[in-house]
């Protein structure tokens, strides 16, 4: 289980990999999703930062799954209070 960290123009995680922690910062340039992890893979995208955009992009789905099933987010609909009324 990841957990992430940050704004909703960049965010960053720990994945653990075989040879130890590594921290990717992901964030969206250009229309593109961009990482960077302090692994020592010299490769532009690693694995760690692969699979912690994937993670991300399974919550962003899920997370607006479960806004349009509650009416939020939708045009021409009310969004929702909290404490329901």
């Amino acid at each position: 289980m990841l957990d992430f960290v940050g704004t909703p123009e960049s965010t960053s995680t720990i994945v653990r990999g075989r040879t130890g922690e590594f921290e990717v910062a992901l964030w969206v340039e250009g229309g593109e999703i961009e990482c960077r992890c302090n692994c020592p893979s010299r490769r532009g995208s690693c694995k760690h930062g692969i699979a912690a955009a994937l993670v991300l992009k399974q919550w962003v789905e899920r997370d607006s799954k479960k806004r349009r099933r509650r009416g939020w987010g939708n045009p021409g609909k009310p969004a929702h209070s909290a404490g329901g009324s």
